[in-house]
């Protein structure tokens, strides 16, 4: 999966997607075993269905989330629906759809040069009700600030593609790569011209590099500590590492240029 876990962020966002509301028209059909799958931009009519979706699936299989002790109070669930729904309201959200079925998502939003650079950082010793999602925001919002993706990329914002899901009984179709690919596609129509993606395993890295994304940056978690002490322990569905990818973007075929990859800071 992907990084969900700017659902902090997420809150801030709201001004930036105003202007990217519109919807360009965008549908693939891709012939799957047992019928046509569609991969198209995510209708207001499909809100409550894809939240219903993803949410479960974000709630077991985050790699991240294995790393602390589940939340008991809802906190999580209730943060996750709620950026969930903020992703969707931005326009640049994809679906894909079996039959009229939710079978996978993607759920992405601007980003801005602003956003990032002026996020109040969670104190490290404040854990609130769920440690988790303090302790991935500080994570990647210290990255960002200090990778500038935006200097790099010559712009000032950026398409995030965020959470990626598929439904267990769709799973080994592509569908994570298609979704990718039609999510940089329709920001490119859009007018980004540069897309990230903070990748907390290494199943997501897969599908955002097969897309025409590129690894521009690497964080071990066993090397990432705050007081001294790692934050995101070893667990069997980890991974070893968050890996940033990136890619530039044109109005044009073939849409995506992977961005020239950066030593590890």
């Amino acid at each position: 999966m992907m990084s969900a876990w700017t659902m902090a962020l997420a809150r801030s966002c709201k001004s930036v997607a105003r202007g990217f509301s519109r919807c360009p028209k965008m549908h693939t059909t891709n012939k799957v075993v047992g019928g046509a799958i569609s991969i198209q931009p995510v209708s207001e009519s499909y809100y409550a269905e894809v939240i219903d979706h993803v949410t479960p699936i974000f709630l077991r299989d985050e790699p991240l989330s294995q790393c602390f002790p589940p939340c008991t109070t809802g906190r999580r669930e209730r943060d996750f629906r709620n950026y969930a729904e903020q992703q969707l309201r931005s326009g640049l959200c994809v679906v894909a759809l079996d039959g009229g079925t939710v079978v996978g998502a993607c759920l992405n939003r601007p980003l801005s040069k602003e956003q990032v650079m002026n996020y109040p950082l969670p104190p490290s010793d404040d854990e609130a009700e769920d440690p988790l999602n303090a302790s991935v925001v500080r994570m990647i919002v210290t990255i960002h600030r200090q990778l500038n993706l935006f200097s790099t990329l010559g712009v000032d914002k950026l398409l995030e593609i965020g959470l990626v899901s598929v439904a267990p009984t769709h799973i080994g179709r592509g569908l994570a790569v298609k979704m990718v690919r039609a999510s940089v596609e329709l920001g490119a129509r859009k007018g980004f011209r540069a897309a990230k993606a903070d990748c907390t395993g290494p199943a997501s890295a897969r599908a955002c590099e097969k897309a025409g994304m590129a690894p521009v940056h690497r964080l071990l978690y066993d090397e990432y500590k705050v007081k001294g002490e790692v934050v995101f322990r070893q667990t069997t569905t980890r991974g070893p590492a968050l890996t940033v990818m990136a890619a530039k973007l044109q109005d044009s075929p073939p849409y995506v240029i992977p961005a020239t990859p950066r030593p590890k800071i």
